[in-house]
């Protein structure tokens, strides 16, 4: 056994707190997730408490309300009844009528509406219960503090929203504070044109920054202004845009393809960690005053969260494997090895965006809409999925964030099990259920668009019959099948073009964001009295949108790496790792063997020190069909030469099709340049 052979075994042996450092990147790109999905969530709930709810009471209304207490009380209790709320009385003869309240005493709002009926119900049950002790009422109003314990000074100052921590926002405003993040999320057809080149590391550490200073704002300054809360909103959303398409960035550097499909499921599944850790505890903070004064409290704690996961992303984390502090030899070679089909090139040389190829590309715009189509309904389940329990089911805060993070769970649960069945599904070599990745994409994604539409479509039929249970329970069915979208079109998107992964992202989730301020601002649109048939709407439109990608993505969708999707490097007299070959001409690869014949002729070809192996692959096919060949070794010396410009290499009998060459370069082991 050789040293490196022994090294080798030693490292893949020895005990670790993470099986890998793969594994410990895929766990730290998960909890950045996380602490996304908590400060995208945690306004879910918190509206609920922290905005006043409409009650829909006139002046009118609230009149005739105090009017009927008011009868339940004897001649001198109505004095006082009358002084306390400074009450204009019609009497007509026959019966004492309230026509107005004085206006000075109050402005009619939701808040005051509410505080006047609940004091005058309080005074009315508690001179009823003084009536039996007392004699004389005419002499004892000077000392009425002491005798009903209620302070006259009250009917001149009627707690405010703001004084009970409450926010005056209406519907409108509510939607608008929603499509706030999907307006900061719009950044990500920048980012994502940039991230491929950028440090992902440091891109998203920017994200969490964000994160961590829109969720101060909103308890700081909400009360001040609702235009802040709107840009606290915006910073979420341009959080996303750094995060997400950075992820996907690294997930192509980080992981072979084979492992893509479960470490997707994992790491985009901190998405629905994090909802389902916030919503239970907003629903149970909302009901704690004595907690930094209630629904503050939880952001609060969501910024907690982004810091802690920023301490440890810091430390623990690298922008790709040759950059790890801890990663071993054979893990980095053993992902080198299994990337350098997919040629994602230096993070530092400037890709030229195929846009013309992009613009055509029937694959890449289905994905777009099929994933347009899968998000849309997940605005419901993730964000207004508290609203419509509050309006339709009735549950209390508490329960309300209990139930809202049921449908949560099982979505985390059906992504990571779809994911688990594909990545084992496509790494089987032989026996039952071989398919190619573009079929077994478009598999999973028609089970989980027919199951999402239909299953939210029947949301309000068992809402109409006041079926709760039934409700739910279809609820948690749509984001089961939700979750089967993961090894479906949200897999197609970053296996199209791992090259241009970020600018995919990037232009995807773009979209994806202008169709989520459509919908947020449409939905509360709708959705003004909190009404089953408002709901109904809501709903049926999304099922239809959820359906879509059951034709078009069945018919022009795909998971197989695109032909303009591989970089190309052009000649460049100061790029010194770039050899130049005039001519190549080869068989068919599909018969190739692991030493094809190489005929080479003068004149010599200097090469640089640090080239090692040149590797050949089918331009004909965009997925590599020599895998068998590993390489062509040089000799690694400063005097290395390849002793010709012309390379004829020989697989078969007759010289035909086009490959490729592929130089590794072991000086940045993360380039491969194709020549």
């Amino acid at each position: 056994m050789t040293l490196k052979k022994q090294m080798n075994d030693n490292e893949k042996h020895s005990k670790k707190i993470f099986p890998s450092t793969r594994f410990l990147m895929a766990i730290l790109l998960c909890a950045c997730f996380i602490s996304l999905s908590v400060s995208t969530s945690n306004i879910s709930v918190s509206i609920v408490c922290m905005v006043k709810q409409s009650t829909n009471i006139t002046k009118d209304d609230l009149i005739k309300e105090v009017s009927r207490i008011r009868r339940n009380l004897n001649d001198t209790e109505i004095e006082f009844f009358d002084e306390y709320f400074n009450l204009e009385i019609n009497n007509n003869g026959t019966e004492n009528e309230i026509i107005s309240f004085g206006n000075s005493t109050f402005e009619l709002t939701s808040c005051s509406a509410d505080k006047i009926k609940k004091r005058a119900f309080e005074i009315g049950e508690l001179l009823e219960d003084k009536r039996k002790d007392w004699y004389d009422y005419s002499d004892k109003f000077d000392i009425t503090n002491q005798e009903i314990d209620i302070s006259l000074d009250e009917n001149v100052k009627i707690e405010s929203c703001s004084e009970n921590n409450l926010l005056l926002w209406t519907s409108t405003d509510q939607g608008i504070v929603f499509a706030a993040q999907n307006a900061g999320s719009l950044l990500m057809l920048i980012t994502g044109t940039q991230a491929d080149r950028l440090n992902s590391k440091w891109c998203i550490v920017i994200a969490l920054i964000l994160l961590i200073i829109s969720n101060i704002i909103i308890p700081l300054l909400a009360g001040t202004s609702f235009l802040l809360v709107v840009l606290a909103r915006v910073f979420t959303g341009f959080s996303d845009s750094f995060l997400q398409p950075s992820a996907n960035s690294m997930i192509t550097r980080w992981f072979p393809p084979k492992e893509r499909p479960f470490v997707i499921g994992l790491v985009t599944g901190g998405r629905q960690i994090g909802t389902l850790l916030i919503l239970p505890l907003a629903g149970f903070l909302c009901t704690r005053k004595d907690i930094l004064n209630g629904w503050p409290s939880i952001f609060y704690f969501s910024s907690l969260i982004g810091a802690l996961v920023l301490i440890c992303w810091l430390i623990l984390s690298a922008d790709k494997p040759s950059k790890h502090f801890c990663i071993s030899k054979f893990e980095q070679t053993f992902i080198e090895e299994r990337l350098v089909e997919e040629n994602m090139g230096k993070r530092k040389d400037r890709k030229k965006v195929p846009w013309k190829h992009i613009l055509t590309s029937k694959p890449l715009w289905a994905g777009v809409a099929a994933l347009i189509c899968h998000e849309y309904p997940l605005v419901i389940m993730l964000q207004l999925l508290p609203k419509y329990i509050n309006d339709i089911l009735k549950l209390s805060t508490t329960a309300n964030g209990i139930v809202s993070a049921l449908p949560i769970a099982v979505l985390f649960i059906s992504k990571t099990l779809a994911s688990s069945l594909s990545s084992m599904i496509s790494s089987r070599k032989k026996g039952r259920f071989l398919v190619s990745r573009t079929t077994l994409a478009k598999i999973f994604n028609f089970i989980a668009s027919l199951g999402l539409g239909i299953s939210i479509a029947f949301v309000p039929i068992m809402s109409s019959t006041e079926n709760q249970t039934g409700a739910i329970v279809l609820l948690c069915c749509a984001t089961f099948f939700a979750g089967i979208h993961s090894p479906g079109v949200i897999l197609a998107l970053v296996q199209i073009a791992p090259a241009y992964s970020a600018f995919v992202t990037g232009l995807a989730f773009g979209f994806v964001a202008i169709f989520g301020i459509i919908n947020k601002v449409l939905s509360n649109f709708i959705v003004q009295n909190g009404s089953i048939s408002e709901w109904t709407i809501v709903f049926e439109i999304s099922a239809v949108v959820a359906i879509l990608p059951v034709f078009f993505f069945t018919i022009w969708g795909s998971a197989d790496r695109q032909p303009w999707a591989s970089q190309k490097f052009a000649k460049s007299d100061t790029d010194s790792n770039i050899t130049t070959v005039s001519k190549i001409s080869t068989s068919s690869l599909k018969n190739c063997k692991i030493n094809p014949k190489i005929v080479v002729k003068p004149p010599p070809i200097e090469i640089p020190k640090s080239i090692s192996s040149i590797i050949l692959e089918d331009e004909r096919n965009n997925e590599t069909k020599n895998k068998n060949i590993s390489a062509i070794l040089l000799p690694a010396t400063p005097s290395s030469r390849l002793p010709s410009c012309n390379i004829d290499v020989y697989l078969g009998d007759t010289p035909q099709g086009t490959p490729k060459i592929i130089i590794n370069d072991e000086e940045d082991n993360e380039t491969f340049h194709k020549v």
